[in-house]
């Protein structure tokens, strides 16, 4: 069984639209299921189109902020982004595990604002974690294995900030064996810049799923009409 998870404008989620303003239930055919399955279907609805789910029966930092290569802030930060923002994992997997369940349209209206609010979001591999140490900075190294938006490249190396003290670095302790065991996320990235001016990350990775990255795929890249 999954774990659950305890202002829309332009970003990657694209025209501004609503990530999950209804979640079917199961059983409710919104368009079929995923290429092949032949299957009963859950959707989230993104800005009028149906996004169906199948359900087949760093180095260390103690001052320099960590690497972004040429990513750039596109927005100011808000704090209320930390709430989906949050330097910290979900283990929400296989995403039609939570279909049915209390969580399903949480898990949408998150997801929804995300794809909002992201300046990079990508599938990314887990190459290493480097805690925090005093009040500095560690990291949470990945590599990019697919760009699903933003200026990013496949094989560029992101660096996750985790700042010392914080929750996220406690839970990063108490879960780096899972996390290590996962090794694969769909990483959300929202850029900042930080009192001196220099760009930081805040960030939230869920498990790389097929059916979460198959809706962002959706999502970021609709199909042309007709």
């Amino acid at each position: 069984m999954a774990e659950a998870e305890g202002s829309t404008n332009q970003g990657v989620g694209g025209e501004g639209g609503r990530m999950a303003k209804r979640l079917a239930r199961p059983g409710e055919n919104l368009g079929g299921g995923l290429p092949g399955t032949g299957s009963r279907a859950c959707a989230f609805l993104a800005a009028g189109r149906v996004l169906t789910i199948g359900m087949a029966m760093v180095g260390l930092s103690c001052g320099p902020p960590a690497a972004t290569g040429t990513l750039a802030p596109s927005r100011p930060w808000q704090d209320s982004l930390g709430e989906v923002f949050d330097d910290g994992f979900d283990f929400v997997a296989p995403l039609r595990s939570i279909v049915g369940t209390p969580w399903f349209d949480d898990y949408g209206t998150q997801l929804e604002r995300r794809l909002d609010e992201s300046d990079v979001v990508a599938v990314v591999s887990l190459r290493s974690i480097v805690p925090p140490v005093d009040r500095g900075f560690g990291a949470v190294d990945v590599v990019v294995v697919e760009p699903l938006a933003g200026g990013v490249e496949r094989g560029a190396i992101l660096h996750l900030d985790v700042a010392a003290g914080s929750a996220a670095a406690a839970r990063i302790a108490d879960e780096r064996a899972r996390i290590e065991a996962t090794g694969r996320f769909v990483a959300y990235v929202r850029l900042y810049a930080d009192e001196l001016g220099a760009t930081r990350t805040h960030w939230h990775l869920s498990p790389d799923d097929p059916d979460l990255v198959n809706t962002i795929r959706r999502a970021t890249h609709p199909p042309a009409p007709p």
